[in-house]
């Protein structure tokens, strides 16, 4: 069950971002497409990529990698690997598998769930939505306290309406982390997703300042720009919404699943070889 959840929800991420069927090479007249591409990278464990975000050299080892693997299924299918036993039974194997992860994605679809329901549940469950106050911010990291300082006195003399942007941009310059090349920006995150010094840093400050000293972690030298900031309080119904319908839909898919089968094990007959 758990492992067909996760595949629904890894159709739809994938789905969402389907390749078009495009030519990216061709193997003795055989065609690579795009789609062939989007299977491949299905095939890598957590691997959620955009092929077009992929750095020249990896797509390049990513097509490589296909074109390897279609000459050896070439080579495969000349051998005759069709027709062994070993291949029939792996395919009715496989058959099965599909034709129960697609009838059970088709169970999924016909589950629905109100607005009235969402609201039923989402007033039931108050403490489920209640939301801590919450921080959005930039920031660059540099290894020593020296060199924060020298960037901070390049941005002092940025004008207020125009920090943010100045700021963007030193950390494009700068800053030693991933963060750079989005000039800095670390998103919402509430207590506990930061370091101590850090988030402290974050929640003294005002939406459109930045930090007057180098903040010291762990990590080396922080200079914090405050984009927003949310206080506690309680995820509203409207915002919550489509969550608590995709968790509820969720659920009395299981139901229906489990009461399906146990009313076809009831009527089953059913011998269990010892």
């Amino acid at each position: 069950m758990k492992k067909f959840l996760f595949s629904v929800c890894a159709a739809t991420v994938l789905c969402s971002g389907a390749f078009a069927a495009d030519v990216v090479a061709t193997v003795n007249d055989k065609s690579i497409t795009m789609d062939d591409v989007s299977a491949f990278l299905r095939t890598i464990p957590e691997a959620n990529v955009d092929y077009d975000s992929l750095a020249k050299d990896v797509k390049e080892k990513v097509l490589n990698q296909i074109i390897e693997k279609q000459l050896l299924l070439d080579e495969a299918s000349k051998e005759g690997i069709q027709n062994t036993e070993e291949y029939k039974k792996e395919l009715e194997r496989a058959s099965k598998e599909l034709t129960f992860e697609v009838w059970m994605k088709k169970q999924f679809d016909k589950i629905s769930v109100t607005d009235e329901e969402a609201k039923k549940f989402y007033d039931a469950n108050g403490e489920k939505f209640k939301q801590p106050e919450l921080f959005n911010a930039r920031h660059i990291i540099v290894k020593t306290e020296a060199e924060a300082k020298k960037i901070l006195g390049e941005l002092k003399s940025a004008p207020k309406d125009k920090l943010e942007d100045a700021f963007a941009v030193a950390a494009a310059k700068y800053s030693l982390d991933g963060t750079k090349t989005n000039g800095g920006k670390l998103g919402w995150f509430a207590e506990g997703r930061m370091v101590k010094e850090f988030f402290n840093a974050a929640k003294a400050m005002k939406k459109g300042e930045m930090s007057k000293a180098p903040v010291k972690t762990q990590f080396g030298y922080h200079l914090v720009y405050l984009v927003d900031q949310k206080p506690a309080g309680k995820v509203s119904f409207e915002n919550a919404k489509e969550q608590i319908k995709q968790v509820l839909k969720v659920d009395k898919f299981k139901e229906s699943v489990a009461a399906k089968g146990k009313a076809l094990r009831e009527k089953a007959k059913v011998e269990i070889k010892k």
